[in-house]
């Protein structure tokens, strides 16, 4: 599944409109329809969220961000060179009793072994 039809799903499911979630999420009720739809209108082309737009969308439906990336397709690219990546890789490294650099090597082993 993409993050778009996972949000879909979800609001669906709970009743919330997409301003609902968005106000959940901290994100703009357009970026969540653009996400939902993934098409970008001034590009024509497919969006592609960044970590901590992940993060937030994990936050809103009372989930983890480790359980939401486990819920995407292998196919979706993720943007994780944003602002606050450190922060987010020391959030998810002391769930799990890693430090920051434990989280940042599992996902490089992780992104060569799909080569």
């Amino acid at each position: 599944m993409l993050l778009g039809e996972i949000i879909k799903a979800y609001r669906e499911a709970n009743n919330l409109s997409m301003q609902e979630f968005a106000d959940r999420a901290d994100l703009t009720k357009g970026y969540i329809s653009m996400i939902e739809r993934n098409n970008n209108p001034r590009s024509e082309k497919g969006v592609t969220p960044s970590l901590k737009t992940y993060s937030k969308c994990a936050k809103a439906m009372n989930m983890t961000i480790n359980d939401l990336l486990r819920m995407i397709d292998g196919d979706e690219h993720v943007i994780v060179n944003d602002e606050g990546v450190e922060d987010l890789y020391a959030r998810i490294g002391a769930l799990h009793g890693l430090t920051a650099e434990d989280v940042k090597a599992a996902l490089m082993f992780a992104k060569q072994m799909k080569k």
